[in-house]
């Protein structure tokens, strides 16, 4: 970038604005661990909560797959099941 000097003085300056790279990630690495920990622990919800709705009985084929359907939203899928639908699930008796 190139800012000249005092109109009319008759000095121009040249002055190179370089801010860096457009972002960094020093000092981050805490906060990006966190993260990540909680994407893993969201994600074995998730497959724990799939898993159960699997070995469960909803009464239905529908109500079964309308709680797979809710588990495997992002985040808030496996809180709603294990909150609402970990109840409503009768486990399925062993064919042995």
């Amino acid at each position: 970038m190139r800012i000249s000097g005092v109109k009319g003085s008759g000095i121009q300056e040249k002055i190179i604005f370089n801010p860096g790279p457009p972002f960094s990630y020093k000092g981050y690495g805490m906060v990006i661990k966190i993260w990540i920990g909680i994407g893993i622990l969201f994600l074995l919800l998730t497959w724990w909560a799939v898993i159960d709705i699997t070995k469960k009985d909803f009464g239905s084929i529908v109500k079964k797959a309308l709680w797979g359907f809710t588990a495997l939203i992002p985040f808030l899928g496996p809180v709603i099941y294990f909150v609402i639908g970990y109840r409503k699930g009768k486990k399925i008796a062993p064919n042995g």
